[in-house]
């Protein structure tokens, strides 16, 4: 019972070191995702500046939608990524200093390493102790690289000069949204005379028919 509990313990505090690891590269790759986005932005503002693409409001939005979208990508990667215990009991043993002592005990645990019960007993016990008084933290800090979020604010930088800075082809999209607003309502006022002359019950029915294919 107490090899059980010690292995069962010993799979729960693994476990916990993987969350723990999982977490500090979140941080450390965070500002690498936004990146992708910020690209996509600066490219669709050059390119809207030599043609009539979008305004400047809509680019930034997509800015935004590909830095969540880069975001949620490198967290589904990070978070859905599956390994064994082994597999990361293996890393950490190395990271913390253990001698192997986490890994090799879980494979006794799952057979895979074959022994006697007292020599499994007092390795498990021993690996349990020795991983309970590991301070993860200390070996796993949260840490980020300045140079990643300079990288950040400079490509920021460069997407909002672009954005603000005059764009010649402003008055062209404004010219195509006005021409968009005439077709629209020229397209309404047609179809509300269409309903009217097929509702006219003073027309003639070849009047009528006359009248609908004109419009």
């Amino acid at each position: 019972m107490a090899t059980l509990d010690n292995y069962a313990a010993l799979q729960g505090i693994v476990a916990r070191w993987d969350r723990r690891l999982r977490l500090t590269q979140s941080v450390l790759w965070l500002p690498r995702a936004f990146i992708p986005g910020l690209l996509i932005g600066i490219a669709l503002a050059l390119v809207a500046r030599t043609r009539p693409l979008w305004p400047p409001p809509t680019i930034a939005l997509m800015a935004l939608a590909g830095i969540a979208v880069g975001v949620a990508v490198m967290l589904a990667v990070i978070w859905l990524w599956r390994r064994s215990l082994i597999v990361g009991a293996r890393r950490f043993d190395v990271e913390f200093g253990l001698g192997e002592r986490v890994s090799t005990a879980l494979e006794l645990g799952t057979g895979a390493i074959r022994s006697n019960e007292e020599l499994r007993l007092l390795q498990v016990a021993d690996a349990h102790t020795r991983a309970s008084a590991v301070r993860p933290g200390e070996y796993l800090p949260l840490r980020t690289r300045s140079r990643d979020w300079a990288v950040v604010l400079a490509l920021a930088g460069l997407l909002a000069l672009f954005l603000l800075l005059p764009n010649p082809q402003t008055e062209a999209l404004e010219e195509d949204a006005q021409q968009e607003a005439a077709i629209d309502e020229a397209a309404e006022a047609i179809r509300e005379i269409t309903e009217e002359v097929a509702a006219d019950t003073d027309l003639g029915n070849e009047e009528r028919q006359a009248l609908l294919e004109q419009l």
